[in-house]
């Protein structure tokens, strides 16, 4: 699962890369093919009111706008399915963040 905000930034990075030079047209085509399905496979959660106002309110550990929404996604999947989550994140600041949340988080990140 992840939150429907994933297809935003995922997005927006590829498109940033392409106007970067970093991917051509046809990269851009082939990424962003790769990108759906991925989503397609993946279940894709709605951010909610009650997402929203865990995002907002006190995190254990500080994180940017959109980070705490990932997260806050994750704990709340997690305690609604009764099912543990393996966080992936390559941003130290978040991967920190979900562990003091009880999250276990791939990769380690130290």
């Amino acid at each position: 699962m992840a939150s429907e905000l994933l297809y935003v930034e995922v997005r927006r990075t590829l498109n940033r890369y392409q106007s970067e030079g970093l991917l051509s047209a046809e990269a851009l085509a082939a990424s962003i093919g790769e990108f759906q399905a991925l989503l397609a496979a993946t279940e894709q959660v709605p951010i909610s009111r009650q997402i929203l106002d865990r995002a907002a309110g006190p995190l254990p550990a500080p994180v940017r706008t959109l980070d705490a929404i990932h997260l806050a996604t994750a704990m709340t999947w997690a305690e609604t399915n009764q099912e543990e989550v393996v966080f992936l994140t390559h941003d130290r600041q978040l991967a920190t963040a979900a562990r003091v949340c009880g999250l276990q988080v791939h990769p380690q990140l130290v």
